[in-house]
């Protein structure tokens, strides 16, 4: 037991000194106590390492995307003829889990799965009517059941494809830039913390505060790349113009 600690201890010491992602040292200790319960309080010296690491460690948080951006991405995959990858970019459910209600232009969806809550569903009400309009339209040009009927890894190489289109290279987006994103311009609108806590499922307060606080900042420094820029001015108005053919 002592042997094994010293190993992994000088290992992680050198994924640190190599600049490795901290990642790889907490699922290497997480693997040995997950297959080996045993060494659950054996790897003092190791986790110690870690620790350190951790407290040292200033983690490289996802670039925050303009909605402006966001939309014109959608607007770029429809027209394109991926309806299916525009409504993701959007939405990112399936058809099963959004509700409309025009009447009361009342969004709905019900969240599976999520990380605040692996165990049962969660539902999320957004009254936005325009919202509402394009998802509809969105949706009556798609087969009920999953809206993206590929893998997961498929979404992500797709997305890279598209923001490669759209030459935001230097942007460094990636698809958590969509929820950094919507949930900075959410409290950039509403300016309330409490109501971007709510729905964006936060259970800490105090991070979400730092979390938003540090996009911000960030979105106010950030500068678009001159051909995203001529996308966004000419796809400004495209799903206004969509919807009122």
């Amino acid at each position: 037991m002592i042997q094994l600690d010293d190993c992994m201890a000088d290992f992680i010491n050198m994924l640190y000194q190599e600049g490795e992602s901290v990642s790889h040292a907490g699922w290497l200790l997480s693997g040995f106590k997950r297959f080996l319960p045993t060494l659950r309080r054996e790897l003092v010296t190791a986790q110690q390492y870690y620790n350190n690491w951790i407290r040292d460690h200033i983690p490289v948080r996802a670039v925050p995307m303009p909605w402006s951006v966001a939309k014109t991405l959608a607007a770029v995959a429809y027209d394109g003829g991926h309806t299916d990858i525009a409504l993701l970019l959007i939405l990112g459910l399936s058809t099963a889990d959004i509700h409309l209600d025009r009447r009361t232009s009342m969004l709905a969806v019900t969240l599976q799965m999520t990380k605040t809550a692996r165990n049962h569903a969660q539902t999320l009400a957004l009254q936005n009517k325009a919202l509402v309009e394009v998802v509809q339209h969105l949706l009556h040009q798609l087969p009920e059941g999953k809206i993206w009927a590929f893998t997961p890894r498929g979404f992500r190489l797709c997305f890279g494809a598209l923001l490669e289109h759209c030459q935001p290279a230097p942007c460094s987006f990636s698809v958590y830039s969509l929820r950094r994103g919507g949930a900075t311009d959410a409290y950039v609108r509403s300016r309330s913390l409490d109501v971007v806590v709510t729905q964006g499922r936060w259970k800490d307060q105090r991070t979400a505060r730092i979390y938003l606080d540090d996009a911000r900042a960030a979105l106010q420094k950030m500068h678009l790349p001159e051909g995203l820029r001529s996308l966004v001015a000419q796809y400004r108005r495209f799903w206004c113009l969509l919807l009122h053919r």
